[in-house]
Order: structure tokens, then sequence, then C-alpha cells
């Protein structure tokens, strides 16, 4: 065994958290680029560290893990979020039909004074003008502001192509979803945005919800893996055809 694995098991109580963190955030940012899934690996990866440098103990694996996984998620929840805030929105689509509609908000993040919501309609067939009620509903949990058809613009490219557009202008800070439809039973479209509050603040707002929910499913998943090897091992140890008198 060379001198840095003995340096890493002898003080397994630093170096273990140190590389399970490591190992984590890599996965997290893999996680954006590759799969999801790549995120439930994390606690498989911390699992295998406290394995492999030798940190055996039942209680002091649960104490680290949650030590571990506390950072984790807080660190998740900072990565995540940049990773949104600074996110251009690709426009939602749906197919039905009645056609093609593709929704978006302009700027998606940020601190700004205007907004734009915009509905892009391709009808499968043609359609009078008249038959759309659209309506675009906005919040942030906290205030709704719904914008009437008499608010919202619309060009026609064609007798079946159409773009609804409304500017918000002076939106209150918040986090806000909205909701577009061209009538009550023709179209209803969910989407995110804008974020229309500063990063750091977005981060703070995350941090709770990342926390508790990556803390629970790690944990989870960890404590599963950890009694699972014991219970392999004593079933090992304990099997008369691999420990013959």
């Amino acid at each position: 065994m060379s001198e840095l694995s003995d340096f890493i098991i002898k003080n397994n109580r630093v170096t273990a958290p140190i590389i399970s963190i490591i190992a984590s955030v890599i996965l997290i940012y893999a996680s954006l680029f590759i799969s999801e899934i790549l995120l439930f690996m994390v606690p498989v990866a911390v699992f295998i560290v406290m394995h492999y440098t030798k940190m055996y103990r039942i209680k002091t694996r649960i104490l680290g893990s949650l030590m571990i996984f506390i950072i984790v998620a807080i660190l998740a929840a900072a990565i995540f979020s940049d990773n949104v805030y600074s996110y251009e929105q690709l426009p939602i689509s749906n197919t039905s039909s009645f056609g093609t509609i593709t929704t978006y908000v302009t700027p998606f993040s940020g601190v700004n004074r205007d907004y734009n919501f915009t509905m892009v309609v391709n009808a499968s067939s043609p359609v009078n003008i008249g038959e759309f009620d659209p309506t675009i509903n906005i919040t942030n949990g906290a205030t709704d502001l719904i914008i009437h058809q008499s608010q919202i613009n619309h060009i026609n490219k064609s007798t079946s192509d159409y773009i609804f557009y409304s500017t918000i202008d002076n939106l209150s800070a918040g986090i806000y979803t909205y909701n577009f439809s061209l009538n009550s039973t023709l179209y209803i479209s969910n989407g995110q945005g804008p974020i229309n509050t500063y990063e750091t603040t977005y981060f703070e707002d995350n941090i709770p919800g990342y926390v508790i929910s990556d803390l629970i499913i790690f944990e989870l998943i960890f404590l599963i893996g950890v009694f699972l090897a014991r219970s392999i091992s004593n079933s090992r140890r304990h099997d008369p055809t691999k420990n013959p008198k």
C-alpha cells in the first residue's frame, strides 16, 4: 500500500468527506450535461469512498454522511440555481390535433423593467382569429396578474399562423410562472419565468428546498446501501461453507 493510501486511510475522518464532496460535485455537474440519473449516484459515491477509506463504523458513517450531504445539497442548490438563472429559456412547444403552439418569455431572468410573453400558433388548418380569446395569467405565488385579450397584441402571418404577445412592465420582484391560454378549452400552456430577482436571492430561495429534498433522498439511498452491505457481510461471516471448521 502506498504512502498516500496509508495517509488517506489513517486520516479518513478528514479525507473521506473531502473526496466525497469532490466526487459529488463532479456528479452534480455531470447530471446537468449527461443524465439526471447521475445525481442519484452521489450517495453511492460517498458509500464507496467510505468503504475504501476503511470508515466502517455505522455511527461514523451515518453522522459523516449527514454532514457531507448537507454540504453537497447546498452546493447543488448553488450549481442548479446558477444553471437555471443563466439559462436562456428554450421555447415550450406542444403539438395537438389543433396544431403546434410555442410559448416563451424574454428575458427569462434578471432584474428587468420589461418582460415579453409570446405565443406562436401554427394551426394544422386555417383558423378564424375570432375563435381565439388569449389570456395570460402570471403568478409568483403571492401575486396574480391576468392579461386579457385587449392587452395582447397579435400578428397574422397567415390564416393558420399567428403570433400573440404582450409586454409587461414594472413587474414586481419574484420568481414567476405563467399560464398562456387561447381559450378555456382550446389550449392552455404552463411555463416557468420570468425570474425577476437577483441571482443571490434566487439561490437563497432554493436552499431550503434543495437541502431538505436532497438530504432525505441521499441519506435514504446511503442507509439502504450501508445496511445491505452489512447484511451481506454478516451472512458471509456466518456461512459455514465460507468458514469451514
